[in-house]
């Protein structure tokens, strides 16, 4: 993989014009399966779908996989972004924002070797559709609302192919994003849960198809009973270090339910200690910081 971990959140990428560094959020256990991804699993049954690219790392990631792959030529990766510093000011050194707060040229810069691969789609998801091709990789990191994760599951989900199409959901393993446990428990029986990896991504292979009409229901809607029960649900599906990383995310869902109690027992159960020698599977500094940022939410309600 020509992509080189320098520091946190620091990576040298090797291009044909030589070395390109650049930030990303992405582990490089997470850039290595997104690599992976197009080098090896990409069959050309459909498109690829990067959802939430922001600097172009991951997509950097997909592409250079790609172009070592002889299906390569039967799809592109679209990459769906605002592609705007907004609300993320605190990733950049305060020298390195973009004078325009727009971070498409960097993007642009990142993938500039591989756009032959690639169609960049700038702008705000919500005003914009799928073009309706069936979908065989689907990198999600850009349900960081309820109206986001809704258009994921509308536009994109009947659109999986059975038996084949891969879904990464990236913010799976992260306090904020708890909805993420609730949607992929909803559909489990359409999908085989296959790992997660340190980072936050939890990996999915889709096994059975969803409708249109199945995947307009807003699940923001069920009680939170029923919400609690699914992410129990999908808890136990996860080696243990991830387990009591999604307990952070029940607890959040508490404390947005108006239920601080609830959310703070739960907080009290969580393990924060080393659990695993797994370098993949070690949680326990995001545990940690999670647990500190979701009883912050608590003291603010």
């Amino acid at each position: 993989m020509p992509i080189v971990e320098e520091s946190f959140q620091h990576f040298k990428l090797t291009t044909n014009r030589g070395i390109v560094r650049c930030k990303s959020m992405l582990t490089i256990l997470e850039l290595a399966y997104l690599y992976h991804l197009g080098r090896d699993r990409y069959s050309g049954q459909g498109q690829i779908l990067d959802l939430g690219p922001y600097c172009g790392v991951g997509t950097f990631a997909l592409a250079s996989g790609l172009s070592t792959n002889t299906a390569s030529t039967r799809g592109k990766i679209f990459s769906y972004d605002l592609f705007l510093v907004e609300g993320y000011d605190w990733f950049f050194d305060a020298a390195d924002i973009p004078p325009t707060r727009s971070v498409f040229p960097v993007y642009m810069d990142v993938v500039r070797d591989y756009l032959e691969y690639i169609i960049p789609v700038p702008g705000d998801l919500l005003k914009m559709k799928w073009t309706g091709e069936p979908i065989e990789i689907l990198f999600v990191d850009i349900a960081k609302s309820w109206a986001l994760n809704n258009w994921v599951l509308s536009e994109t989900f009947p659109r999986l192919i059975p038996g084949t199409s891969v879904v990464i959901q990236q913010d799976y393993c992260h306090f904020v994003e708890w909805w993420l446990q609730v949607v992929m428990e909803y559909f489990s029986d359409r999908f085989e849960f296959l790992e997660v990896i340190k980072g936050a991504s939890a990996i999915f292979r889709c096994i059975a198809p969803i409708s249109n009409e199945e995947a307009q229901r807003d699940l923001s809607r069920l009680p939170l009973s029923e919400k609690i029960r699914l992410m129990e649900r999908a808890a136990a599906r996860v080696p243990a270090p991830a387990a009591e990383m999604l307990k952070c995310g029940r607890a959040q869902c508490f404390v947005q339910h108006g239920e601080p109690r609830q959310a703070e027992e739960l907080l009290q159960t969580i393990t924060t200690s080393k659990m695993t020698d797994q370098v993949e599977l070690d949680f326990s500094e995001i545990v940690k910081d999670n647990v500190g940022k979701v009883r912050t939410h608590l003291k603010r309600q």
